[in-house]
């Protein structure tokens, strides 16, 4: 059981690499399941999107605060 906590993914990239990994195995054996997969990979990089947006957003926001200055 240590060893698999050991490889369990430390950020959310790490986690969509193996989302990738494990849909790539069940592409050929197990359709369904690879479509699902795919699912959540697609939902993990729309929120790493949205999250980068609203990063984004908010570094605008405050150089354009520092240019007011």
């Amino acid at each position: 059981m240590a060893a698999e906590v050991f490889k369990f993914p430390h950020d959310e990239t790490h986690v969509i690499y193996s989302l990738i990994k494990t849909a790539k195995r069940l592409e050929e054996t197990s359709v369904a399941q690879c479509v699902k997969v795919q699912k959540d990979i697609i939902n993990l990089l729309l929120l790493e999107c949205r999250r980068s947006n609203i990063r984004t957003r908010a570094v605008v926001r405050a150089l354009k605060t520092l240019s007011n200055e």
